[in-house]
């Protein structure tokens, strides 16, 4: 009953952008092709990647989509681990490492996607999954810890570990156009319940109701 909380924001630059000849060009530097699947944060344990893969393995064994997985963020010491997982399914030609990518670039990466997938298992925030409702894009998230009340209703929440259950909801999100449009505006307008205006009044507020003279 002490804790009040008052929720982060995504930059600015994150907005939902229909220039496809700037996304190919940013896009394009660091090896990616459409159509693309994306998951962008760190590579700590917490972030679950494995599971990730292994449900892209199963997705591509099951089905025809060509869509290839780029894993976005910086290369930590699971990375040899991660890489020789996709080694071992045989696909990595169709699993992209970029490492890190500033800040400058992320927007377009959102941008060219087609859905982003976040399956972390634990988070305090959960900010790459604001960023990319804020581009329009719909998610697929961990329905665990923080996740999502960042999601709100607009995100399909699915067991982390649940490896069946990520490549079914994937594979239902990638054969239904409908349902990605529908979900893509629906991030959108959740994304809007976030900002730092917001925050800052918030804040200001907390500090107003505790502050003693």
């Amino acid at each position: 009953n002490k804790i009040s909380v008052t929720y982060l924001a995504a930059d600015e630059s994150f907005y939902p952008n229909t220039d496809k000849a700037a996304i190919d060009n940013v896009i394009n530097k660091y090896g990616i092709s459409s159509p693309y699947l994306l998951y962008v944060g760190t590579m700590g344990m917490n972030k679950n990647i494995g599971a990730l893969i292994k449900a892209y393995r199963l997705l591509r064994k099951e089905n025809k989509f060509q869509h290839k997985l780029v894993i976005c963020g910086k290369k930590t010491r699971i990375y040899p681990e991660l890489k020789n997982l996709a080694v071992e399914f045989n696909l990595e030609k169709e699993i992209i490492f970029t490492g890190y990518v500033p800040d400058e670039d992320l927007p377009f990466i959102y941008n060219g996607s087609e859905i982003f997938l976040y399956m972390s298992l634990y988070e305090g925030f959960g900010l790459p999954v604001l960023e990319a409702m804020s581009c329009g894009k719909p998610v697929i998230v961990s329905k665990l810890s923080s996740i999502p009340e960042v999601a709100g209703k607009a995100g399909v929440l699915v067991n982390p570990d649940d490896i069946e259950q990520i490549a079914a909801e994937t594979t239902a999100l990638l054969s239904d156009e409908k349902k990605r449009t529908f979900l893509g505006k629906a991030a959108f307008e959740q994304s809007k319940n976030f900002s730092f205006e917001k925050c800052a009044r918030e804040t200001m507020e907390i500090y107003r109701k505790f502050y003693r003279p």
